[in-house]
């Protein structure tokens, strides 16, 4: 099996063995709840860093608006844009700079 159809697979597993779930689900949750080692098997498995939900909320700003740092510096590298609007009109690099603050109190 190619590697990167078996990194979609687990990518898709998810925390679940009975229920799957898009890849971008995945991705999204995992973000949200700050869990880096799936949003770096859904990066692997080719969801782009960018994505963005149906109210274009991008996964750097889960990130950021959750506190995750380590996992927004992970998708910052994989190509996310820090100044990305969203349905709300705050930019990403605002709430970076948020999440900054809070992981250095």
């Amino acid at each position: 099996m190619p590697l990167a159809f078996q990194a979609m697979r687990e990518c898709a597993a998810g925390r679940s063995r009975r229920v799957r779930f898009s890849p971008t689900t995945v991705f999204l949750d995992a973000v949200a709840t700050g869990d880096i080692e799936q949003v770096t098997l859904c990066l692997k498995a080719g969801v782009p860093a960018a994505f963005a939900n149906e109210a274009q909320t991008t996964a750097a700003h889960l990130a950021a608006a959750a506190g995750h740092v380590e996992v927004l510096a992970l998708l910052l590298e994989a190509g996310a844009d820090p100044n990305g609007k969203f349905a709300l009109m705050s930019a990403a690099g605002h709430l970076t700079r948020r999440a900054h603050r809070a992981a250095l109190t």
